[in-house]
């Protein structure tokens, strides 16, 4: 049995990329028509056992991986002027099962979520790539400046990512990264400005005694949170390694009884040199 299902994964990989691929280009068509794709291979497919369909189905969604839900900034090209995503692409390719027939379909969309980021108000001809996820396969995470350029967007943007998922983002997101906390000061300074009780404001014009990021603490289920780091050795105003664990540890544990899971469990990744 496991010989035939990994047959039929791997015709059915090359058929769904084929479907995806050309599916980019044709679909939603702009007349309104439905775009139909027959499948000549694999003839007995439709013959195979409705259980053992589903279980193919099942096998061809995507491996496990980081799906980023936070908001997409645009920044202006110096030399051109024209809008330009200001992080790299975090589009994450929608489950080519999506694309096959209304069988696969429907299975796929019994496990992921979509969530169209023009109905977060987001204004965008970009309809493929909307924010996928599935909560048992997926690592939803948001970057440093989602909480850099306002943590109260922040604060916003998680409460209507829960409103367009049915109450998803805050009943199942255990896990949390946060990307280049290096290049994120005043993010540091929040949190060790919460610790040592300042009471200043920062340039940003945020009470450095609020707890932030604020939006961690509507993730109410939290388990994990990911602080990515890079500290430069050359650098000797930079916090240590230590300094920065000790910091970020203090934090969480400060505000740990806003978390029904309790203490959130510390992660700290380095990145090798040269990465930003």
């Amino acid at each position: 049995m496991q010989f035939y299902e990994r047959i039929l994964k791997k015709h059915l990989a090359e058929i769904a990329n084929n479907l995806t691929c050309a599916s980019s280009e044709s679909f939603p068509d702009p007349n309104l028509e439905l775009y139909i794709q027959f499948l000549d291979a694999l003839t007995l497919f439709p013959k195979l056992s409705i259980e053992l369909r589903l279980r193919v189905w099942r096998l061809c969604f995507p491996e496990p991986r980081e799906v980023y839900i936070g908001r997409r900034f645009i920044k202006r090209s110096v030399s051109n002027n024209r809008p330009q995503r200001y992080s790299k692409d975090h589009a994450n390719s929608l489950p080519p099962t999506l694309h096959i027939n209304a069988e696969s379909r429907q299975e796929t969309l019994r496990s992921y979520t979509l969530i169209w980021r023009k109905d977060l108000g987001e204004e965008t001809k970009d309809w493929r790539h909307p924010i996928c996820f599935d909560t048992k396969r997926c690592l939803p995470y948001f970057q440093y400046y989602d909480a850099l350029f306002s943590p109260t967007l922040w604060w916003s943007w998680i409460k209507e990512l829960d409103l367009r998922s049915g109450n998803l983002i805050t009943e199942n997101v255990r896990r949390l990264e946060v990307k280049q906390l290096h290049k994120s000061v005043p993010l540091m300074d929040f949190i060790r400005g919460a610790l040592l009780g300042i009471d200043v404001r920062t340039p940003y014009g945020y009470d450095l005694e609020s707890p932030i990021p604020g939006g961690l603490f509507l993730l109410t289920i939290l388990q994990r949170v990911t602080f990515t780091l890079w500290i430069d050795d050359d650098d000797p105003a930079q916090l240590s390694i230590e300094e920065h664990q000790s910091a970020i540890a203090a934090y969480l544990n400060m505000h740990k009884d806003s978390l029904k899971g309790g203490k959130v469990q510390e992660v700290y990744n380095y990145p090798p040199d040269g990465m930003e």
